[in-house]
């Protein structure tokens, strides 16, 4: 009876552990849907200049970040030498990446961008092959470089309109639709909607207005 109990607690454990890791998933994902939207918002209040000065910023910030995180990981580094190899080569190529002028056409910051987000992806994939995931601190900055990348790329695309009222027109569906979701959220949280069910229609809302805007986004 009592390895009964102590199978039955284990389970109730392992249960209880996974409900905080999915409900823990949850409120990041709304947070970063938040924070990219009013990162979207704004782009759209900067002029090209201010936007491109920001983004320039943030570059240097984010240098700034990698640096100091990987001076700390230098100070308490274990592992084989083909481990360390691996992540300091990782570091430097998204350096290396950040580093590069901003460019200022779409289509060459759609290469910048994919370059960019592939350094990134290798870099986050030698920190899970290594430590089984990747440091929630260094998780954030490079999820936050992701969306400042897809948030400035919209300026760009503004630059493209050779119409001003078709500009504004644009400017004002995105506005709106930014609107739906952020009033969407604020109703899901005072109705306090379960939480799987409350993500999923937050993100499958974020992606259709993407989707709707891959004109600006893609």
């Amino acid at each position: 009876m009592t390895s009964t109990n102590q199978f039955i607690n284990t389970v109730n454990h392992l249960i209880m552990n996974l409900t905080d890791q999915i409900i823990t998933v949850g409120k990041d994902r709304a947070t970063r849907i938040k924070a990219f939207l009013e990162e979207l918002e704004l782009q759209m209040a900067l002029g090209k200049a201010e936007a491109k000065d920001a983004i320039e910023e943030e570059k240097k910030n984010f240098q700034h970040f990698l640096r100091q995180y990987k001076s700390q990981m230098d100070e308490v580094e274990d592992g084989t030498l083909d481990h360390i190899k691996e992540l300091n080569d990782k570091f430097a190529a998204l350096a290396a990446k950040v580093n590069l002028p901003m460019p200022a056409t779409k289509r060459k910051f759609d290469q910048y961008k994919k370059e960019t987000l592939h350094a990134i992806y290798d870099l986050e994939l030698a920190m899970k092959e290594k430590y089984g995931e990747v440091n929630e601190e260094l998780m954030v900055r490079l999820d936050a470089f992701k969306d400042r990348l897809d948030a400035y790329r919209i300026q760009l695309a503004f630059t493209e309109f050779q119409k001003e009222e078709e500009l504004m027109e644009r400017k004002n569906e995105l506005l709106d639709a930014i609107n739906e979701i952020r009033d969407k959220l604020q109703e899901k949280e005072e109705a306090g909607a379960r939480l799987e069910h409350f993500v999923e229609d937050i993100s499958d809302s974020f992606e259709k207005m993407k989707k709707a805007f891959s004109d600006l986004f893609a």
